[in-house]
């Protein structure tokens, strides 16, 4: 099966769901498995399906897999129209964990998670800015992420991460400082 994503009609569940994203809409050589998808809006107001893709069924990513995916999506018409805006390689980042989750920011950036336990080198968190580069990585070695869950508040001033603090499952939320350089300031 070619589609990738569907769009469902929660307010008229008899509608036939929409196919939103084809493994023909993903550029060469990635493979069509999805992790995590989310939409937001550009800073032009264009709605953007943001997907990472590839990996094994045994919950491992590879070097041809672990691309976070961006697409400029057009629903006012059907079919839905889809066109590739950018790729990139969270894997080489330390992305290595198909239990990842994106969460949208405030101004066209990106939260990713990712499940690790602590003492592991790679990242938990990222943060992928409007431009698309990745600007800050809170590291596993300090922090682990149960299930690579994220959540940020609506003003971005917060976010959240699963956790565990004196062996007990809490979730551990930051301050965010946004500006020359993204900083972390734990609150409880």
């Amino acid at each position: 099966d070619d589609i990738l994503v569907r769009r469902m009609h929660p307010s008229d569940l008899t509608k036939n769901m929409q196919a939103v994203l084809m493994q023909s809409d993903v550029p060469s050589g990635i493979a069509g498995r999805i992790h995590s998808i989310a939409i937001a809006r550009n800073s032009s107001g264009q709605k953007v399906l943001h997907a990472i893709l590839g990996g094994t069924s045994n919950g491992s990513l590879t070097e041809n897999s672990g691309r976070l995916c961006s697409f400029i999506m057009d629903d006012r018409e059907s079919p839905i129209s889809i066109s590739h805006q950018r790729t990139i390689n969270l894997y080489e980042h330390g992305l290595l964990n198909i239990y990842t989750s994106i969460q949208p920011g405030i101004n066209g950036d990106l939260w990713v998670a990712q499940h690790r336990a602590s003492g592991n080198p790679e990242p938990v968190l990222m943060h992928i800015n409007n431009e698309g580069n990745i600007d800050y990585k809170l590291l596993a070695s300090t922090r682990c992420n149960l299930r690579g869950a994220v959540a940020l508040s609506k003003d971005g001033s917060i976010i959240a991460i699963p956790t565990i603090m004196d062996s007990k499952y809490v979730v551990r939320c930051y301050k965010v400082n946004y500006g020359d350089k993204i900083t972390l300031t734990g609150l409880y």
